[in-house]
């Protein structure tokens, strides 16, 4: 089990140099929050959590490349996008889960000891209300069956 952060970097990445437009319609990060990055680097690093970031890659690429590898490795790794803003994780989901973004969910999980359907009941018993799932099983019938079985 692990943790992993992934953070953007202020370079422009190959998306920006195959479109020049990406992103310009976003507003900068908050001044308070890029004062505090440091910080935020300093307790993952006391805590031991490994923080990433690589020059040229978004943050979700480093996620995308570290999902798949763990799926390589026989695990399963489920996004979640909720219904609402998150300032933290919500107790419950688990020890592998990343917020990704103020409303994605990253939960990342053995399938020997939990399956989908039960990792989003975790997610449902938390209060949260789940608008998309992105998962790479490679049946999403299977994560469909298992919610309508626990939720039907």
């Amino acid at each position: 089990d692990g943790v992993l952060v992934a953070f953007d970097r202020p370079e422009p990445t190959f998306r920006h140099e195959a479109e020049p437009l990406y992103k310009a319609q976003r507003e900068a990060a908050p001044d308070i929050l890029r004062q505090q990055m440091g910080l935020v680097r300093e307790v993952l690093d006391a805590v031991g959590i490994t923080a990433v970031d690589l020059p040229g890659w978004e943050a979700d690429d480093i996620i995308a490349t570290a999902t798949d590898r763990l799926v390589e490795a026989g695990h399963q790794v489920i996004i979640v996008t909720v219904d609402r803003d998150l300032s933290e994780i919500p107790a419950g989901l688990g020890d592998r889960v990343e917020l990704k973004n103020d409303r994605v969910l990253t939960l990342t999980y053995d399938k020997r000891s939990r399956n989908a359907g039960q990792v989003l009941a975790a997610v449902a018993a938390a209060g949260l209300g789940v608008i998309d799932v992105s998962t790479q099983e490679a049946d999403l019938e299977d994560v469909f069956l298992d919610l309508t079985r626990n939720h039907g």
